[in-house]
């Protein structure tokens, strides 16, 4: 019995070429009726704890999402609470989770034009037998959507 060694390179080279044809370019763009909006990916924004104090620019539709890491010290770990917005209607809170060693995660999504903050706050939480200042430390973002 005799076998092709490559019968699917043809067959795969055929369809990206058929895939490249149909799609076209990259850069074209398809005419836009006026029963269906354009659709334009959103962007994303990723804060992290070194992003405190900064404004960030990003258009509606945007995801901001805030990454946040715990501290971890000998005797005590520092946890971050769940970020907030100032406002709602500029951007919205989509999910947030935290993490066991302190960190906290939350997605936002950019709605109407507009300037909000996104703030929380880290504190100190000891280990068994230990004790931590009472001190809570502030971080906050200010976001403009257009």
């Amino acid at each position: 019995m005799r076998t092709t060694r490559f019968p699917t390179v043809p067959f795969v080279l055929g369809l990206a070429l058929t895939a490249v044809a149909v799609a076209g370019p990259a850069s074209a763009s398809a005419p836009v009726s006026a029963s269906a909006p354009a659709t334009v990916p959103a962007g994303e924004v990723v804060l992290t704890n070194k992003d405190h104090g900064r404004t960030v620019t990003v258009n509606s539709g945007d995801v901001v999402t805030v990454r946040l890491a715990g501290i971890r010290v000998p005797g005590a770990t520092w946890v971050w609470g769940n970020p907030v917005t100032g406002d709602f209607w500029v951007l919205l809170p989509t999910g947030s989770s935290a993490s066991p060693d302190g960190g906290v995660t939350a997605d936002f999504r950019a709605g109407e034009a507009g300037t909000t903050t996104v703030d929380t706050y880290s504190r100190c939480v000891p280990d068994g037998g230990r004790v931590c200042a009472q001190v809570i430390v502030p971080w906050k973002v200010t976001v403009v959507v257009k």
